[in-house]
């Protein structure tokens, strides 16, 4: 089985000065229960953390959306493209 880690290879990413993506507000997580973001995102950028927080880490970040449509309950989920001349460089499509 190949690793998301191998097939994001093939993609680069260059990294803005400022994230693209980020939790609103940590508390609202707290209650969530179904923590979909750390499920639903095709390149694992969300992990929740110790405290039951969701986490983001940009660094190979697809810029799907997924995370933003996905987190329905609370809607906790600050999206926006990445600064010009930023983010994902797609190689092969």
């Amino acid at each position: 089985m190949t690793r998301i880690e191998d097939k994001l290879f093939v993609d680069r990413f260059k990294l803005g000065p400022e994230p693209h993506i980020k939790v609103k507000d940590g508390n609202l997580c707290l209650k969530c229960v179904r923590k979909q973001c750390s499920i639903g995102c095709p390149s694992d950028c969300w992990k929740i953390n110790d405290k039951g927080i969701a986490e983001v880490n940009v660094d190979g970040c697809l810029e799907c959306g997924t995370c933003r449509v996905i987190c329905d309950e609370f809607l906790n989920v600050d999206w926006d493209y990445p600064q010009g001349g930023f983010g994902v460089l797609y190689r092969l499509g």
